[in-house]
């Protein structure tokens, strides 16, 4: 009868070697990065004019966060100071970063940035940023080809179109049948980016 072989143990020191390896690399990074922001903060309290140019433009800035609110207090100081964010175009109403929806929403709105001439957009405003968004969709679908509901991520926002709704009466049962195919999908997808990109732009 053949003996089995016994599989060779896992190198446990390498492992150990690479964890460690990755650890000091994270140490380095962080403790880089700190003299950086620190460096920064510092020269954006002493010469906000400075960084005014590029911080009215944006809506976010690197800083040093801490469970001390002392640090809270110095970040918000330090954001009226160079004046963070007065001329972004995103607003300051409740919008998710995190959310599908935003980051779509963000990149219809660099999409329109970038062709904002070639497509003789009007300037963004509140009654024009309509214009853009549907500018920005046609784009999106017609120029890039993407199907919203067969992408893995937009094929989500479009579930909903799909679920049939209690509580309806006999025409909107015979609706309801109807109810569910691509073009309602893309619809409940283009409204829920619609609101997305409402409530991000000014």
């Amino acid at each position: 009868m053949k003996k089995l072989r016994k599989r060779p143990a896992k190198n446990a020191a390498s492992d150990e070697t690479s964890n460690r390896d990755e650890s000091l690399a994270a140490i380095l990074l962080w403790s880089e990065a700190c003299k950086l922001v620190t460096e920064l903060d510092h020269m954006a309290h002493k010469r906000p004019e400075l960084f005014r140019l590029v911080a009215r433009q944006t809506f976010y800035w690197p800083a040093l966060i801490s469970r001390k609110r002392a640090f809270d207090k110095k970040n918000a100081e330090l954001m009226d100071k160079i004046e963070l964010g007065a001329d972004c175009p995103y607003s300051t109403k409740k919008w998710r970063i995190s959310a599908p929806t935003t980051h779509t929403a963000m990149w219809l709105h660099l999409q329109c940035r970038t062709y904002e001439k070639q497509w003789e957009l009007q300037p963004l405003t509140k009654k024009t940023k309509r214009l853009w968004f549907e500018r920005g969709w046609k784009h999106m679908v017609n120029d890039l080809g993407v199907v919203p509901e067969k992408d893995p991520v937009l094929a989500k926002l479009g579930k909903s179109a799909a679920r049939e709704r209690s509580g309806l009466d006999n025409k909107s049962v015979l609706d309801a049948k109807y109810r569910g195919g691509a073009s309602d999908v893309r619809a409940e997808i283009k409204r829920q980016l619609w609101n997305a990109f409402n409530v991000l732009i000014k």
